[in-house]
């Protein structure tokens, strides 16, 4: 869709071009009709507009130089002159400043159809461009970014990232290779301490600190595993080196600390993956070993890494009985999880397991859009505890009185998630009642399809969605008619979406019985 603006001092004519069938036709929407050039102008510059089809004799300011002005602020506008004048001074004037086309009144319907197409097919072509290059250069970052990430975790090596390779070479002999794993500490604690509004800014911080760092140090191949991982290929001999001064940068500047999972170097690079493996053993030994630190895998005891696996599948079923509200299934899971829990206090400190199972009750959260301090009951202060635990029997007891909390809320948000939509869709309707409001719309804007929207809507409303629209968009109206006597009938009914009178006519009498006049002046 694209946005048209309609200046012309004389109403009839204004009027006649806004009832046009082209725009419905090529799905332009006139976001704005004015029978001065000033009011066009103002408009123009606080709004994004496409097309402006203005008359060009007008008093205080010409359509030329309502075209001059507008062309200053967008100078992408498509601007379109219509005249009652055959006058070659105007025309010349028009083509100074790339008018797209000049009409004489009265315009013909089919002249006007074949310039608004010609037009739109413009516009379609840049915009086509323009989305090409953006997702040019985005599409390169994230292949990028998965070809390496391949690379390093599965030993994929694509041709394209070959090609690369040959481009861009590796500052280190292969048998040198290793992987590093940065991964923030307590992000899941540092996010739920955070004010909303400042959470989508949190990690940028630290990810910014890393890309720094492995541009001055020529560290060319990493990849985003994850909103808290970044795997890098390292140079071996350097690497404890180079990473340790990146975790003291990191403490130093930001909130966070990170802590770093090295493997041993393999011997080609396609082999990657071995590294990777043991990079990702050495990260789960911070429950064991602390965070904020380098670890390699010669600080690593095998039976840490095997107790870390059995804790991490009583962890998944624990939580998959909070997602289905099973209670029984809750109170085991944690008795299940505290004894095992309790063979690892040798290697372990009871905090550090208790900040283990957060970090993995809020992943497991967010894959439902769901926010753990959002939670009711689920407080500040309650998840600052977790800092102080010395005992497992503090960590039982948090779980208990919070997991059962967790598996209720989320069971009822499943019971009112479609009632919490169909409103939420409500609002969005009578808050754009002035605009183009269309299934196909709003379905998009709440990332849904068109059917699963309508159905939802019909089944909690009982009203077909275009049937809600049309009758919100007349009790607005009507509205309006009481309460501004002033303001005329068709200025009422544009202003919630009806632009073809007569139309709008038929249906508020369908409505209220009577016409619009009547209702007005009904006491």
């Amino acid at each position: 869709m694209y946005i048209a603006v309609l200046v012309d001092d004389e109403p009839l004519v204004l009027r006649g071009l806004l009832n046009h069938p082209v725009w419905e036709q090529l799905d332009i929407h006139i976001a704005g009709s004015f029978n001065s050039g000033l009011q066009a102008l103002e408009f123009v510059k606080a709004h994004h507009v496409d097309i402006l089809l203005t008359d060009i004799r007008m008093p205080l300011m010409s359509g030329l130089e309502l075209a001059r002005q507008c062309r200053l602020w967008n100078d992408g506008l498509k601007i379109v002159i219509i005249s009652g004048y055959e006058d070659f001074s105007y025309a010349k004037q028009a083509m100074a400043l790339h008018v797209k086309d000049y009409l004489l009144k009265p315009v013909d319907d089919h002249e006007l159809m074949n310039t608004m197409q010609s037009i739109s097919d413009q516009l379609d072509e840049e915009r086509a461009t323009k989305r090409m290059k953006s997702s040019y250069m985005e599409w390169f970052s994230l292949a990028k970014n998965e070809m390496i990430r391949q690379w390093i975790v599965n030993n994929q090596l694509s041709a394209e990232l070959l090609h690369l390779l040959h481009a861009q070479p590796l500052a280190m002999p292969e048998e040198d290779l290793c992987v590093g794993i940065l991964e923030m500490d307590d992000l899941a604690l540092k996010r739920n301490l955070t004010a909303i509004e400042q959470q989508a800014d949190l990690t940028k911080e630290v990810f910014g600190e890393m890309m720094g760092f492995f541009q001055e140090h020529n560290l060319h191949y990493f990849s985003r595993l994850n909103e808290q991982q970044v795997a890098v290929v390292l140079d071996n001999k350097e690497a404890i080196q180079h990473v340790q001064s990146l975790v003291e940068q990191i403490r130093r500047k930001t909130v966070f600390t990170i802590t770093v999972g090295v493997g041993n170097p393999v011997q080609t690079i396609d082999h990657l993956s071995r590294s990777y493996t043991e990079a990702l053993g050495c990260l789960q030994a911070k429950i064991y070993l602390g965070k904020g630190q380098v670890i390699t895998p010669p600080q690593v005891k095998q039976e840490m890494l095997s107790s870390t696996e059995d804790l991490d599948e009583l962890i998944v079923k624990l939580l998959n009985h909070v997602s289905e509200y099973e209670v029984l299934g809750i109170y085991d899971g944690i008795k299940e999880f505290v004894t095992c829990a309790a063979s690892l206090q040798a290697y372990a400190i009871p905090r550090n397991i208790a900040l283990y199972l957060i970090a993995k009750l809020d992943g497991f959260l967010n894959e439902m859009n769901v926010k753990l301090f959002q939670i009711p009951q689920i407080e500040l202060n309650q998840l600052e505890l977790l800092l102080h635990f010395e005992t497992l029997n503090d960590v039982e007891r948090w779980l208990r009185n919070n997991l059962f909390h967790i598996s209720e809320y989320l069971n009822v948000n499943k019971i009112r998630k479609k009632r919490r939509l169909v409103q939420e869709i409500e609002e969005y309707i009578v808050r754009h009642l002035g605009e183009e409001v269309t299934l196909k719309k709003v379905a998009a804007h709440f990332s849904f399809t068109p059917n699963y929207v309508g159905h939802i809507f019909k089944e909690e409303t009982g009203d077909n969605f275009s049937e809600y629209v049309t009758r919100m968009r007349l009790a607005k109206t009507a509205v309006l008619l009481r309460e501004n006597p002033g303001m005329k009938i068709y200025e009422a009914a544009y202003a919630n979406g009806f632009n073809h009178l007569p139309y709008f006519t038929k249906l508020f009498k369908e409505q209220f019985g009577m016409s619009p006049s009547e209702y007005r002046s009904r006491p």
